[in-house]
């Protein structure tokens, strides 16, 4: 695990006063310390699960779901040169189209943020250079994967009753128990 890249660390200290302003966007909430509780997630998981559903003409599909996982460093007075203790912070199995939808409304979010980064920065203070540098390269990275994500769909056959595109309705599926073998 320790050849994976990581976030530069948060130091824990707890906040001596919050604030919370009101800006165009939004709630900004300002600490003048950092907050006690900033969880530093080094490393995400996803694994794609199928199972089988019928879809309303009776048709039988496919339904891919991904077995997403956040991991999360545990905090223990650990002697130096020993790795960190890790478990999970999250999981959960999602719907492929649910997590495509749901990395689009995170990004729309994170756009909203990092404005608010932006403006916020254009008085005295500014932020860490190391860190804004590290979030900057992997948005990029991330913007050239969710591309190659995208194209990859382009190439999974559609079997539609119709030539041409796929319908844009979404088709309700209901998942098929697996039947055992005896």
């Amino acid at each position: 695990m320790t050849d994976m890249p990581r976030s530069p660390g948060v130091a824990k200290r707890r906040p001596t006063q919050i604030r919370r302003e009101a800006d165009s966007q939004g709630q900004v909430l300002t600490l003048n310390t950092q907050p006690t509780g900033v969880e530093i997630l080094p490393i995400s998981s996803l694994t794609l699960l199928l199972t089988t559903g019928r879809a309303a003409d009776a048709a039988d599909v496919l339904i891919p779901l991904v077995d997403f996982r956040l991991v999360r460093e545990v905090q223990t007075e650990a002697k130096e040169g020993e790795e960190a203790e890790m478990e999970e912070a999250f999981g959960a199995n999602v719907a492929f189209d649910n997590f495509a939808f749901l990395l689009m409304d995170m990004a729309r979010d994170l756009k909203k943020v990092s404005k608010q980064i932006a403006q916020v920065t254009q008085g005295e203070l500014s932020v860490e250079p190391g860190r804004m540098s590290f979030a900057r390269d992997c948005l990029r990275k991330a913007g050239v994967f969710l591309t190659e994500c995208s194209e990859e769909l382009d190439r999974v056959p559609m079997k539609t009753e119709q030539a041409g595109p796929a319908p844009t309705k979404r088709v309700r599926v209901t998942a098929q128990p697996k039947k055992a073998h005896s």
